[in-house]
């Protein structure tokens, strides 16, 4: 059916002859509110009402549409032909013209009883059904006309009753397609909530005044790890999610929402997996008109993360203040660095004892630098040591082997690291060590211990960052003083080196005028029959000679560049036999502690000069504790990577420690104690060579010493000797010394520059019977050993001339003679020179000062073996 419009006749709106009964027409209302309140879709609800309509107002056909947006079309929802046969499409477009667009302007019923002559007529399809008369009842809502309900083909005419009903029938009708309006867009508003609170991440909730949960949103279960059924289940789960220690907090929130107040706080939760989420909590009661509490709502939102940004902007601040109070200190020594960095670990981790060391170079023992205040106070350990071999070791050695931390917060007699721990030591209950790394190797060590609750994570982190900037602080300082070490060494080194000259030349010049003193004595003592006058004399005279010598010899043992008799011996096996001599000599107010395997690598040395070496060392420092005191002696095997003295290559070393608990050495002869007759000792308490002398053996063995106040007090003696895995066979059997006579015939050449000396010499082989020429220079020598006008056996050299010095004539007369056997004589040692001329086939060497039976034995051996 269409009814595209009216024609210009009978357009009134005039009562017909419908009159429907009161209550017939109260029914048909009643079935159209009920038809707005029963059906949900709009669609069912204009149909009822439009077959309520139609059926009250008594059309046979008719249609409800809408007006389209556009405002120039009708869009039918459904048509009803009233049984007669229509083949036009409902679908089709119905434009808004005509008596159509009379409804739409006035928003009042219009209706035609004579449109079958309508012009309008013309413009309607082929096979529509024949409309006799057509009334258009308007859909209004909110003052606007959206659409229409159109009724035709009445028996009888349309009446403005007739319009009444259908204007009524209308309304009906633009109520339901409000509610549907209002309906799908309370569906889209509760759709856009639900979205809204899927998406927020923050806990929306509401509860009636006695806590039961009304509403919460998805949001919880990510939080809490609690669904929101079980919340709903229990309301005592709220409670129970939080941190015990923060309970309180809890409650105050809800005593405030019962008070009418509002309540912000921040607390701890524990999910039900252990894990802790910091949450804010904004909580605000909901009130009626009286004050009266309704019920309560609020936002929880997770804040870890901005808590955990706190933190650790808390924690960095502490490290910063921690690192600025260490950086301060940086013209300070490295123990007051390592004091201070120490004391800043216990604070940042409110520990009470800890340590602070570095390992070796070769990773095989830790040297402790620094001990915290308690830990010193409260140690009770008998000669608490400052090294500590990593084999061996507890929990820390654990630490250094993984190259990680190791934390323990139950710390007894049976956890594990408790190995190593000496009667006295500081009880531990909890314990945190962290390896300090450099280029993926440990280089220092950081412990604390007795931290009031357990360590965390977070500590070992605090200590990882601290430590990671401190290292640079302090390997910088270490460089610096080693460096600055290496230096003092150096000019040290050259010290000595000019003193050893100048020692060397003082002992043999005064060898030469010994050799004549000793030797004029014993020549005199040769003539001089027991009793005779003077005797006793020239025995005092020669017993000074010889203490003379002695000291000679100490001078040039300070002064020589090589060494007696050099072995690989095993240093363990030294220090047993230096301990048998020092348990007899030192004092018993004096004990002695050691700390050394006899695991430890060769030593190539000769065992008499180190013996004696160690031995003035430990006399030292015997003399240091008159009051008595420990004398710890300790050695380890050590690889290190850098020089300890000028010249020396990095690789295995043995370390000697030998260490007292006097007063320290004064800072002010820290760089004297190695020179020669410097000595702090009374008069005639010492000659000042033993320190110089020790400084010469270990030197002349390739080795470093220094001196130092040892961390934990008294002065430390610290010796460096190149280590080796081998060591040498037995000595070979001392070829027994046969009585050879003293005396002789044989023509022998004595040559020395000094006059005193030669004539000493000629007198005393003279006396024995040999033939005895001299030379005073080495040119003279040459032409005597080599003239035809004497037939030389054996020639006694000096060594040390000026001019044609001894290696030369030696060189020069065995081009010539090389039979004939040379006698090496000097106030120096045998070797350097010497030795190179024994090498080259020199027959013996003999020291001045010599008595007339030790020269007279070489020289009469000599002859004997050639």
């Amino acid at each position: 059916m269409e009814a595209h419009g009216e024609h210009g006749g009978d357009r009134r709106m005039r009562d017909g002859e419908n009159h429907n009964r009161p209550d017939e027409l109260l029914e048909a209302l009643l079935a159209c509110a009920s038809a707005v309140l029963r059906n949900e879709r709009f669609e069912d609800t204009a149909r009822s009402i439009f077959d309520t309509c139609r059926s009250t107002i008594g059309a046979v056909a008719g249609y409800v549409a809408l007006l389209t947006e556009s405002g120039e079309e009708n869009e039918v929802l459904f048509l009803e032909s009233g049984g007669l046969p229509c083949a036009g499409h409902p679908a089709l477009p119905m434009p808004a013209r005509g008596l159509r667009a009379e409804a739409y302007k006035t928003g009042r019923a219009v209706y035609d009883n004579d449109f079958s002559n309508s012009p309008w007529m013309a413009f309607m399809p082929e096979g529509h059904v024949l409309l006799k008369n057509v009334m258009f009842a308007p859909l209004n809502v909110r003052g606007k006309t959206v659409g229409l309900i159109g009724l035709a083909n009445k028996p009888g005419d349309f009446t403005d009753r007739d319009a009444r009903f259908a204007e009524a029938f209308g309304r009906f009708a633009a109520l339901a397609l409000q509610h549907r309006v209002t309906q799908r867009a309370l569906r889209r508003s509760e759709e856009r909530l639900s979205e809204l609170l899927h998406s927020v991440n923050d806990v929306l909730w509401s509860a009636d005044r006695d806590g039961k949960l009304l509403y919460v949103n998805p949001a919880v279960e990510e939080l809490y790890g609690v669904s929101a059924r079980q919340f709903r289940r229990n309301a005592t789960l709220w409670l129970e999610a939080v941190h015990p220690e923060d309970r309180p907090i809890a409650e105050r929130k809800a005593r405030a929402l019962l008070e009418g107040r509002d309540f912000i706080c921040e607390y701890r939760i524990v999910r039900p997996d252990g894990s802790i989420r910091w949450v804010q909590d904004r909580s605000a009661p909901v009130c009626d008109a009286s004050g009266a509490l309704v019920r309560m709502a609020g936002v929880i939102t997770d804040v870890t993360l901005r808590k955990e940004a706190e933190r650790s902007r808390a924690l960095m601040q502490q490290r910063l203040k921690s690192l600025w109070r260490v950086a301060r200190l940086v013209e300070a020594d490295l123990k007051t660095l390592c004091a201070a960095t120490l004391d800043e670990l216990v604070s940042i981790t409110s520990s009470r004892y800890g340590f602070y060391g570095f390992m070796q170079e070769d990773g095989a023992a830790l040297e402790v630098h620094a001990w915290s205040p308690d830990t010193a106070a409260d140690c009770a350990v008998a000669g608490a040591m400052r090294v500590f071999p990593v084999q061996g070791g507890g929990a820390w050695a654990g630490a250094v082997r993984t190259r990680k931390p190791v934390m323990i917060n139950s710390f007894d007699a049976a956890a594990a690291g408790r190995a190593g721990f000496p009667a006295g030591h500081v009880p531990i209950t909890r314990l945190l060590v962290v390896p300090v790394l450099a280029q993926n190797s440990v280089a220092a060590l950081a412990a604390v211990a007795n931290k009031d609750e357990d360590y965390t994570d977070e500590d070992i982190e605090q200590i990882r960052a601290f430590t990671a900037n401190v290292q640079i602080i302090i390997g910088k300082k270490r460089a610096d003083e080693e460096a600055a070490s290496l230096r003092e060494q150096l000019i040290q080194a050259q010290k000595m080196e000019a003193i050893g000259r100048m020692a060397g030349g003082m002992a043999h010049d005064f060898n030469n005028m010994l050799a004549v003193i000793l030797g004029n004595a014993s020549l005199a003592l040769d003539e001089l029959a027991p009793g005779a006058p003077f005797r006793e004399e020239f025995h005092e005279i020669a017993a000074a000679a010889r203490r003379s010598r002695e000291l000679t010899q100490k001078l040039l043992t300070f002064a020589r560049k090589d060494k007696l008799n050099p072995r690989a011996v095993s240093p363990a096996a030294i220090l047993d036999g230096l301990l048998g001599m020092l348990r007899r000599s030192i004092p018993k107010n004096v004990s002695i502690h050691t700390d050394y395997h006899h695991d430890l690598e060769y030593i190539t040395v000769d065992a008499t000069q180190l013996e004696q070496a160690l031995l003035n060392v430990c006399s030292n420092a015997c003399d240091a504790m008159p009051d008595g005191g420990v004398l710890y002696i300790g050695a380890r095997n050590r690889f290190l990577s850098g020089a300890r003295a000028p010249g020396q290559a990095a690789g295995r070393f043995c370390e000697i420690i030998i260490r007292d608990t006097g007063t320290g050495i004064p800072p002010k002869i820290a760089g004297k104690i190695f020179d020669p007759f410097f000595t702090t000792k009374g008069e005639g308490q010492g000659t000042g060579l033993g320190l110089a002398i020790t400084h010469g053996i270990v030197t002349n063995h390739g080795g470093a010493i220094s001196a130092d106040n040892a961390p934990e007090g008294g002065a430390r003696f610290r010796i460096f000797l190149p280590a080796t895995k081998h060591a040498d066979a037995g000595d070979e059997p001392a070829r027994a010394m046969r009585a050879a006579p003293d005396r002789g015939s044989e023509t022998v050449l004595i040559v020395d520059d000094e006059p005193a000396v030669l004539s000493l010499a000629a007198k005393i082989l003279t006396r024995a019977g040999y033939r005895v020429i001299t030379a005073g220079s080495g040119q003279d020598a040459v032409d005597l050993a080599l003239g035809a006008a004497h037939a030389v056996d054996l020639m006694v050299l000096d060594m040390v001339m000026p001019g044609m010095d001894g290696p030369q004539v030696f060189h020069a007369v065995r081009a010539g003679r090389p039979d004939m056997p040379v006698i090496l004589s000097s106030g120096f040692s045998a070797h350097g020179a010497a030795e190179d001329l024994l090498a080259a086939g020199a027959a013996a060497f003999t020291a001045k000062p010599y008595t007339t039976q030790e020269l007279c034995r070489v020289v009469r051996e000599t002859c004997d073996r050639f």
